[in-house]
């Protein structure tokens, strides 16, 4: 795998995207929060093609300032949704992962929101679920590219 290290200087202009790539998987390794993208990410320049898998390492992370907000819409138009730190959310299952809508990068910062579809224990039904994802982190962001 190529390893690409984004630093703090170069937080403004990140090397890769992530509109409409799927996390498959999260994981929590010491003070490393581990996102991975079995069907890769988009390179940000000409001719923004997609990766192999990926593996996106955020270091240094402050688990306390770490946490998944998710919104789903009611029957009435209202929102019902939960704030949980990273580590209470990581046993949900989120089936055929987080696609990613949007990413946000700022100094010791990264957000990215997208939607999930998560059934109900005993439920053959999905409902749609608005996922934000705030990692507060101290390190580097590793990005970990494998070949197509």
């Amino acid at each position: 795998m190529e390893e690409i290290i984004l630093n703090k200087q170069q937080f403004q202009s990140p090397p890769f995207g992530l509109h409409d790539a799927v996390i498959t998987e999260m994981r929590i390794k010491g003070e490393t929060v581990e996102l991975r993208f079995k069907d890769g990410i988009t390179v940000n320049r000409e001719p923004y093609e997609k990766t192999g898998p990926a593996v996106i390492e955020i270091r240094n992370v402050d688990p306390d300032f770490c946490t998944v907000t998710w919104l789903r819409p009611t029957e009435k138009e209202k929102l019902k949704g939960k704030r949980l730190s990273l580590s209470d959310f990581l046993p949900v299952r989120f089936g055929n992962g987080i696609t990613v809508v949007s990413e946000l990068h700022g100094y010791n910062r990264v957000s990215f929101r997208g939607v999930m579809f998560r059934r109900r224990k005993g439920s053959r039904s999905r409902k749609l679920v608005e996922v934000e994802l705030d990692i507060y982190y101290f390190g580097d962001m590793i990005y970990l590219i494998g070949e197509k």
